[in-house]
């Protein structure tokens, strides 16, 4: 079974994997909010969860939730952050790091902004890998 979650897993890993959780989905982001304070995998989670035997999938996450939020900058911003996160954490160089559009978008026009942004992440992991994507 897998989770998706906003909030620090580590008091409640126990219970989840005695209920069958074996992967725990969580977020990388440039910041916190007032209404999600834990939303961002920090480096103890993220020891305590492998400790535990769960497997981590991480995505990246900071709003995205109008297209106003995407851009070729805005890609690269948030590739950025996630390569050092993943550094801070220990996460391997070749497991991934997810990306997220939420929001429903319904004219092709929106997607031009969205296809930026991805181009922003691709081009700055690639660049990191020494021009190898491993996206």
């Amino acid at each position: 079974m897998i989770i998706d979650t906003p909030w620090n897993t580590t008091s409640k890993l126990p219970k989840l994997r005695a209920a069958g959780v074996t992967t725990i989905l969580r977020y990388y982001n440039h910041r916190n909010s007032p209404v999600l304070p834990e939303k961002c995998l920090t480096p103890s989670e993220a020891r305590a969860i492998n400790d535990a035997g769960l497997r981590i999938g991480v995505t990246f996450e900071q709003r995205q939730d109008q297209v106003s939020d995407f851009s070729e900058q805005a890609g690269i911003n948030a590739a950025n952050r996630a390569i050092e996160l993943a550094d801070d954490i220990g996460q391997p160089v070749s497991s991934g790091i997810y990306f997220s559009v939420d929001c429903d978008l319904f004219h092709s026009s929106e997607l031009v902004s969205v296809a930026e942004f991805f181009q922003g992440v691709q081009e700055t992991f690639a660049t990191a890998a020494s021009g190898t994507p491993f996206l």
